[in-house]
């Protein structure tokens, strides 16, 4: 068990879980001294014995019962944010499952992702094309990329990505002879249009 200096607390817990103070002393690399002075640096902030001594053993009191569960639950929940944390901070590994739409994410999506995995190697990606709506909440994909409106955002965290501006090209020949466009309800007038 690592000891940080001035961890009364953990030098508590560590005479409850051990059974007395020598253990305790051994398990955290401190001397027996060092974890008499931290109980009773606690004690003395607490006002309350935690431990009634004999020359030959300790017994916790029924105050120390009541903090050793409060510490212990307080540790938990710190363990638990620190492990959040380093995770949080750590390299990010593991599989992502991404859909993507076929053009888009053959010419634009997959070369970032591909980008993501040199830099950071621990990850590995796999990527399905398609232009159907993935499903999310049955765990077969993380993360979907998609062009155009989403039907039911409710349910998802979306993020815009960026707009994509539509240009319709044609030869000169073409719109000499067309009808004029200014907008998209102008190509059902151009009977050589083919949807």
């Amino acid at each position: 068990m690592r000891h940080y200096p001035g961890d009364d607390i953990g030098v508590f817990l560590a005479v409850c879980d051990s059974g007395n103070f020598t253990a305790a002393a051994d398990l955290l690399g401190l001397t027996p001294s060092a974890v008499t002075k931290a109980i009773q640096r606690l004690e003395n902030r607490l006002k309350t014995p935690l431990f009634t001594r004999t020359t030959r053993q300790q017994t916790i009191t029924a105050e120390g019962v009541i903090y050793r569960d409060a510490c212990r639950a307080a540790r938990l929940e710190v363990d638990r944010v620190e492990m959040l944390l380093a995770s949080i901070t750590a390299e990010p590994a593991g599989q992502l499952a991404v859909s993507v739409p076929p053009l888009l994410g053959a010419q634009v999506i997959t070369p970032a992702l591909l980008a993501l995995c040199q830099q950071w190697p621990q990850l590995s990606i796999s990527v399905s094309a398609s232009v159907e709506m993935a499903d999310l909440f049955d765990g077969s994909v993380d993360l979907a990329v998609r062009v155009g409106e989403l039907p039911d955002a409710a349910r998802i965290v979306a993020k815009r990505l960026g707009t994509q501006r539509i240009v319709l090209c044609g030869t000169p020949g073409y719109f000499a002879h067309s009808p004029p466009l200014h907008g998209i309800d102008d190509l059902q007038r151009h009977t050589d249009f083919v949807e």
